[in-house]
């Protein structure tokens, strides 16, 4: 079990500003000051920022400077009506809030009775002068309609100015369950690691290594309201990274119910096949990926219970993907000829002409310093007393060539589609909560599972087809992601802002080989290994059988515990606080695995002399004599 403990900055920040500078916020902010026509302060001004989706409501004052700012609030239009004795009441009925935003609105009130109304229906201007931030904001109808390979919205962030992508596994890096492969980044050409957030808190795992940064969690795109790519420029508070911040935000519903259903589907035979493939009459490989999901938003409501219209509002969304991948595996195996030692129809070259000699290695002498010389077995085949019993049984467990009459070395059994599968399901919720006008709640919890059975192939189908899967060179893999997000903003007073948030996520990375498992004394060992796997076998000219990877079972937590403060003194906005991450990593132990290999040395005419004519891996192997054998041991067994 590895521990890594971060606490970020004591103080996070401690800014003085004409804003507030809010750090590790996804949410929006509004602040600005209120001024009467000769651009005086005009200090105790009522301020009211509305949410035209939701009627939420927020009310601040202004300070004796006349200065203002509104707690972090969802991403979302507003209206912000100002209101002071003496002064007609003016409100700006169009703000347009993106996640992290920190927009000033300043309003310059005229002389007149409160009951007199202006409304100011301009946009407000987009420029953001209380942050120092620079980033570019992925809005939610790009989310809606960009295509996206997967449907993994994180992969917008190439958009951005500044961005290249550079996924781990090329485009298999971008479906939403390669956590493994989508946090390729480069932002503003930095080599540092990048932070990713979700609602404000870390969205992102150390598994493997316990050194690798992972994202965790993959929203659908429905579920995603936008998000921020954030470059090398940015507030103090954004710790922990020498690259960009990349900062996406969960939808929260409103007072209308919105809801959405899909069904993307891709099938072979909806796209072309190339020329060649047509000219010799081979039809594209059968493909499958089917990703169905719903998505809704609104009100809690419980008829005759309960009406959270204005108060209590609720998001969720789920998606699947059932795919089913050709993988087709091109393998040479052993003849049945070669199974029992006779080498007689195994040629030199071509598939005719001379055939390979097999020499005796116990007919070894040295003709000259040097150099040696070997009897030949008669007829090239190796006597049955001969074979190793133990070599004859891993034989066994080779699947039989369906191709005849080909060149030693070439391919003689093709499996297809031989398919990868993948199982995968995800589960978003957050709730919003008004608890009053001073203390606004909203949680959020995430679950995704993906399960996939075939690894990259390996001619796994043929294996299982005979009744050995555990002679399959390939493994089965799962991910599972749980996250889970509580955040409370408390207005202390009308210049005093409270939040404090506490969030939690789990990666669990299993590989399991088909493999493990299988008692060795099956194929006639005598060891006992401490955690028991089929051994790989890697027989020159021919392919290798079995899984020297290890299998694991590894988990990694991410706790984090935050809280900001802020606090409005005359003309300006102090803020402070601190975050505090636990990491636990549980790398499981491995089983212990062996691979045995063979090549064509011991039944060379001279082992020191290579020779095209004589001598064949699996001949050596057959003899009982490998070339290499290793083995890995480790003190406790994975969790399979």
């Amino acid at each position: 079990m590895k521990f890594k403990v971060i606490f970020v900055g004591l103080v996070l920040g401690f800014c003085l500003s004409a804003g507030i500078i809010q750090g590790q916020e996804s949410r929006a902010i509004i602040t600005g000051t209120v001024t009467d026509p000769q651009g005086a302060a005009i200090p105790g001004a009522r301020v009211e920022v509305k949410n035209l989706a939701t009627n939420v409501a927020t009310t601040v004052a202004t300070s004796e400077r006349g200065l203002y700012s509104i707690p972090p609030v969802n991403p979302g239009n507003y209206s912000v009506t100002v209101s002071a004795p003496g002064f007609k009441a003016t409100v700006q009925s169009n703000v347009e809030l993106r996640v992290g935003d920190r927009k000033e609105v300043d309003f310059k009130l005229e002389l007149g009775s409160p009951t007199e109304m202006i409304t100011v229906t301009a946009d407000a201007t987009l420029l953001e002068t209380a942050s120092a931030s620079v980033g570019t904001t992925i809005g939610r109808e790009a989310i809606a309609n960009l295509p996206m390979m997967g449907r993994n919205p994180f992969t917008l962030a190439r958009y951005a100015g500044g961005v290249q992508y550079n996924p781990g596994r090329a485009s298999s890096g971008e479906r939403p369950f390669d956590n493994g492969g989508m946090e390729g980044f480069t932002i503003n050409g930095s080599s540092g690691r990048n932070e990713f957030l979700l609602d404000g808190v870390p969205n992102t795992a150390n598994t493997d290594t316990g050194t690798g940064t992972y994202i965790t969690f993959v929203p659908p795109p429905d579920a995603v309201s936008e998000f921020k790519v954030s470059s090398n420029l940015y507030d103090s508070e954004y710790g922990r990274t020498g690259g960009g911040v990349i900062s996406l935000n969960l939808k929260s519903g409103t007072n209308a119910y919105h809801g959405s259903a899909y069904w993307y589907q891709r099938r072979n035979g909806w796209n072309a096949n190339d020329t060649s493939s047509n000219r010799a009459g081979i039809p594209l490989a059968r493909f499958r990926w089917n990703q169905p999901g719903a998505q809704v938003e609104g009100p809690v409501r419980i008829p005759g219970i309960y009406n959270g219209a204005d108060k209590t509002f609720f998001m969720y969304s789920w998606e699947a993907i059932r795919s089913s991948i050709p993988r087709v595996s091109n393998m040479t195996m052993p003849t049945d000829l070669e199974r029992k030692g006779d080498f007689s129809q195994t040629f030199v070259s071509g598939t005719s002409g001379a055939a390979i000699q097999i020499y005796d290695p116990l007919t070894t002498v040295q003709t000259s310093p040097g150099k040696y010389a070997r009897t030949a077995f008669t007829g090239s085949v190796i006597p049955p007393n001969r074979i190793n019993p133990i070599a004859a049984k891993i034989l066994s467990y080779y699947p039989k060539p369906t191709i005849t009459g080909v060149a030693r070395g070439v391919t003689n059994l093709v499996v297809s589609p031989n398919a990868t599968t993948d199982a995968y399901d995800v589960h978003t919720i957050r709730v919003d909560q008004v608890i009053n006008n001073s203390n606004k709640l909203f949680a959020s919890f995430m679950r995704s599972n993906r399960h996939e059975d075939g690894g990259l192939g390996g001619g796994r189908s043929a294996f299982i087809a005979m009744g050995i899967p555990e002679a399959a060179p390939t493994y089965r893999h799962w991910r599972t992601n749980h996250g889970s997000t509580l955040n409370l903003t408390t207005t202390i007073s009308p210049t005093f802002v409270n939040t404090a948030r506490v969030s939690w996520n789990l990666h669990e990375l299993a590989i399991v080989t088909y493999a493990m498992g299988f008692d060795p004394a099956k194929l006639g060992f005598s060891f006992k290994p401490q955690n028991v796997t089929f051994p790989r076998i890697d027989i020159g000219g021919f392919t290798s059988i079995g899984n020297s990877r290890d299998s694991q079972d590894n988990f990694s937590h991410t706790w984090a515990f935050g809280d900001t403060m802020n606090k409005v003194m005359g003309s300006h906005s102090l803020k402070w606080g601190g975050e505090f991450r636990l990491m636990l990593n549980n790398l499981g132990p491995a089983p212990a695995s062996a691979t045995i290999g063979s090549s064509v040395n011991f039944t060379r005419a001279d082992p020191l002399v290579t020779s095209s004519a004589s001598g064949d891996g699996l001949a050596s192997f057959l003899l009982g004599y490998p070339s290499s054998v290793s083995s890995n041991v480790v003190n406790q067994p994975a969790r399979g």
